[in-house]
């Protein structure tokens, strides 16, 4: 899989062959399957996504993705947008407040006509004088395309600042930047103003899975990176995202990845 710059801070992601699953965190995005096809999951729930289909990603959020459709003569295409709340906030819509109470995290659908024309000339946005003076305003009409999609409703309920999408949003924020230490689920949900109750069915709604499974799907997927793409040991890797003990680490991370992190350093050599 190749990723590469696009007009205005949008990415393409290209791959000319099917990939294995790969856990990942998403960050607030809108992607826009141009061909082929990608499988995410969240927690139980699946979804493969075709070209002309788009999805909306509110929060920080672990997902396993897999690339199910691509070859060389027609490789899987998409073109990614980071979704910055500010933005969105600027518009205010009177109706931006509406939608379901307890919409998930990740949300697909196919795309319609506007979203694929906007994103259609984003792309064509080459020169540089173009991309840097007509290129924040296609992504400002993008951002509003995805606040006003169907499938953007928990985006909607993002801009209600004492939200329950909105605290949530605060505790996976959180517990992006501090996953390496201990975390009180209940001092969590007091942070952001919610019960422990409901701040536990509010973020399993959203995120697919529980407080404390995000965290460890954090760490697990960080030590990854680190054991692939440095010269990190084993043991290093563990203490670097928060783990005192080696052997929890190991049984940890053979059980999500389905083999130890010794394995990952044997594939490099």
């Amino acid at each position: 899989m190749v990723v590469t710059d696009a007009a205005a801070g949008a990415t393409i992601v290209h791959a000319e062959s099917p990939g294995a699953a790969m856990p990942t965190i998403y960050h607030p995005s809108l992607c826009l399957i141009l061909q082929g096809a990608k499988r995410t999951t969240t927690g139980r729930s699946s979804r493969t996504l075709t070209g002309g289909e788009f999805v909306i990603v509110s929060h920080h959020l672990p997902v396993v993705a897999r690339i199910v459709t691509a070859e060389r003569r027609r490789p899987y295409m998409a073109v990614v947008l980071d979704l910055d709340l500010a933005i969105m906030r600027s518009f205010a819509l009177r109706s931006a407040a509406t939608g379901s109470r307890r919409s998930a995290a990740l949300a697909a659908g196919r795309a319609g006509r506007s979203l694929c024309d906007a994103v259609s000339r984003l792309l064509e946005l080459r020169e540089a004088d173009d991309a840097a003076v007509l290129g924040p305003l296609v992504v400002r009409e993008l951002h509003y395309l995805a606040l006003r999609a169907p499938q953007g409703a928990v985006l909607r309920q993002l801009l209600q600042r004492d939200s329950h999408a909105s605290r949530v949003g605060q505790a996976t924020a959180y517990l992006a930047e501090h996953y390496r230490g201990p975390i009180v689920v209940a001092e969590l949900a007091k942070s952001v103003g919610m019960s422990p109750a409901s701040f536990h069915a509010h973020f399993r709604a959203l995120t697919k899975t529980t407080p404390l499974q995000y965290q460890k799907e954090l760490r697990l997927i960080e030590a990854r990176s680190l054991l692939q793409f440095s010269d990190t040991s084993v043991a290093a890797a563990a203490r670097e995202v928060g783990y005192e003990s080696a052997s929890q680490f190991s049984r940890e991370y053979s059980r999500r990845f389905g083999h130890p992190p010794t394995a990952e350093r044997q594939d490099r050599r």
